[in-house]
């Protein structure tokens, strides 16, 4: 049985582009290489920039923070900001 685990992955900027014209994420791809010969693959990538200027893409951001924050603790009483609640408290 295959499980689906999210994983947040930080990668050296600077590294990447030297190792890999193509940048971070083509980077990444390439080092997972290795481990699929253990049986994990990298299914999906991002770059989640905290200085990102796209409302749409900061929000998944956000998402995701929200997500790495919340779990195994308790559960919260309100989930995570829906878009528009999220866009007007940061003015995006």
């Amino acid at each position: 049985m295959r499980r689906k685990i999210i994983a947040l992955i930080e990668v050296d900027d600077d590294t990447a582009f030297q190792k890999n014209d193509d940048g971070p994420i083509s980077y990444l791809e390439n080092e997972m290489g290795w481990l699929e010969q253990s049986r994990i693959f990298l299914e999906d990538a991002f770059i989640a920039d905290e200085d990102e200027t796209d409302a749409e893409q900061a929000y998944l951001n956000y998402l995701a923070d929200w997500i790495f924050n919340h779990q195994g603790g308790e559960l919260c009483e309100s989930g995570p900001a829906g878009f528009s609640e999220w866009k007007q408290q940061n003015r995006m």
